[in-house]
């Protein structure tokens, strides 16, 4: 197959901050040292190469980059100090925005002004519809429910998880048609590439919920287990799609009469609070620790450069957490109008985290997922 060279394409990933390619040389140090080469998948040192001769297409159409958790041994190892970390962590920008149809995701990952403007101007949209169908705020007893129409806030989310589904659903067409078209694939030897229900059992609950990669990456680091990237990366991960599995039972009950949103049914509610809280702390917990890593810049390595898409994730990521345990702690305080303030923030944001998902560091749950899933049914890729 021949394959078209596109000059500019170094230039183009240096707006995902890939600014050291040139300063490779190919060496070969990072492929030694990365877990993730075999056979003939060089990681990262391949990649790298496409990135420097222009190869678009064989860069897009390979899921290989997604396989990469950016453990930083690679980087350790450079002498030329290129960053073959942060490269493939920019080619995974890079590729999210080849990806999105909509531009959202180039605008996140390139530009603050633009993310800032978007985020704002969708937070105003969200919250005005929101307060459309508010009530007042009732100072004698707090009463949340009665000030934001549950059913309104309901239908709404319900509306933002469709196009979440939605724009997902596009993007991961996108990059598995891109993909198909290397048809580089072979079944692994004894039967895998018929074992799909084993493949998407592995990618689910072993890597991406277990975290299995980033265990293995962190075996060599020095730090308490409380810091290390698998404790944190999961406890953000775990936190999210706790309070997602949270905010989801208690629409369902709703629809389904078994409870209504802010009545207390101890069979129902009790289970379902509980797992709230514990969700909402190890996601304050996941989040304030990635920041406060960027913040330092290390001593992780990938910690130490953020594209504007990373900060807003985390950021409102952090906020929805914050402002969601702060409006618990008002329901059992003196009743205060900030409390529902609180509750509108937490509304807002959190919305806006699950609708900004395709389009932000979120998505790497999407594509990482296709390309697990892909290596594990199918084998690693050649050529």
């Amino acid at each position: 197959m021949a394959y078209r060279i596109n000059p500019a394409l170094a230039a183009e990933l240096e707006n995902y901050g890939a600014a050291n390619a040139s300063e490779c040389f190919n060496c070969g140090n990072c492929s030694a040292v990365c877990s993730l080469t075999e056979g003939e998948t060089v990681f990262p040192r391949k990649f790298i190469r496409y990135m420097q001769l222009g190869l678009t297409d064989k860069l897009i159409q390979s899921p290989d980059p997604w396989l990469c958790y950016y453990c930083g041994e690679c980087s350790d190892t450079c002498p030329r100090e290129a960053e073959p970390g942060e490269l493939m962590m920019s080619a995974r920008r890079w590729l999210t925005g080849k990806y999105d149809v909509t531009g959202l995701a180039r605008i996140f990952y390139t530009s603050s002004v633009g993310s800032a403007i978007i985020l704002v101007v969708l937070a105003v949209i969200l919250g005005l519809v929101v307060i459309s169908s508010s009530g007042s705020m009732g100072l004698e007893e707090i009463a949340l429910w009665s000030y934001l129409d549950s059913h309104a806030v309901h239908n709404l989310g319900l509306g933002v998880i469709g196009l979440v589904v939605l724009f997902g659903l596009v993007g991961v067409i996108n990059m598995v048609a891109q993909i198909g078209k290397a048809a580089r694939f072979a079944p692994r030897s004894g039967g895998g590439g018929s074992d799909w229900f084993s493949a998407i059992f592995s990618t689910a609950f072993t890597e991406i919920l277990g975290h299995r990669r980033y265990i293995t990456c962190d075996e060599e680091k020095d730090e308490p287990w409380h810091q290390q990237r698998w404790f944190v990366h999961g406890s953000t991960a775990w936190g999210f799609f706790g309070l997602l599995i949270a905010t989801m039972a208690h629409w369902i009950l709703d629809m389904v009469g078994l409870k209504e949103t802010a009545t207390w049914v101890p069979m129902y509610s009790l289970p379902i609070r509980m797992l709230g809280i514990v969700a909402g702390i190890f996601l304050v917990y996941g989040s304030t620790t990635l920041l406060m890593k960027r913040i330092n810049k290390g001593p992780d390595k990938q910690a130490a450069t953020s594209a504007p898409s990373d900060w807003v994730f985390l950021l409102l990521l952090w906020i929805a957490g914050i402002t969601g345990f702060l409006t618990l702690i008002g329901e059992y305080a003196p009743p205060m109008a900030i409390t529902y303030y609180l509750l509108l923030i937490h509304v807002v944001l959190s919305m806006e985290l699950v609708l900004l998902a395709p389009f932000t560091k979120f998505a790497h749950v999407f594509y990482r997922s296709v390309a697990i899933y892909i290596h594990q049914q199918r084998g690693a890729t050649k050529g």
